[in-house]
């Protein structure tokens, strides 16, 4: 498997999204009232499900190319992914949450605040591969052993780039 965009958009350093410049609003019509300007966390709020969309279509274009379904199999294969990758949007909300809140007190991270840290990313951790778990099973459902399997290597060697990625860009606790 080639390193995609997906790598490359997901290695993106946090801290722009955090300062990523207001978007401009379009100029209203002369009858309509002026377009609030966002505020910096509905801009940020807005990069970020800009980033997943695209992050999504990256992984699925990835999965595409390398699981070799045929039209039946794909028939009955890309609904579940679909109501499968749903399921992540929480828990990578979970992570960023987890990750902008260690960046707020990150000069000031006390003992407390350091296990939370490490906490939260055990939970997620821990929430990821139970969600898997249960997933597996239906994706059995419609693909054979073999190829259900392959997705779910394909799905964790992403999932484990998109991790290091983002981990890259957090500083280790000092």
């Amino acid at each position: 498997m080639k390193m995609s965009l997906l790598a490359l958009v997901l290695s993106l350093p946090l801290t722009a999204l955090a300062q990523a410049p207001a978007a401009k609003p379009a100029p209203a019509a002369p009858a309509a009232a002026p377009a609030a300007t966002p505020t910096p966390a509905e801009t940020q709020a807005t990069a970020v499900k800009a980033l997943e969309k695209q992050a999504m279509a990256e992984k699925a274009d990835i999965i595409a190319k390398n699981m070799g379904l045929n039209a039946e199999q794909a028939a009955t294969f890309w609904p579940v992914y679909q109501k499968y990758q749903d399921g992540f949007s929480a828990l990578f909300a979970q992570q960023l949450e987890l990750i902008s809140k260690y960046a707020a007190s990150y000069e000031k991270l006390d003992d407390a605040g350091a296990v939370a840290l490490m906490n939260g990313q055990l939970d997620r951790d821990t929430k990821v591969a139970a969600y898997r778990t249960t997933w597996f099973p239906e994706f059995q459902k419609v693909l054979p052993g073999k190829l259900a399997t392959k997705f779910m290597q394909i799905d964790r060697r992403l999932s484990l780039l998109t991790q290091l990625a983002i981990a890259s860009q957090v500083p280790v606790v000092q």
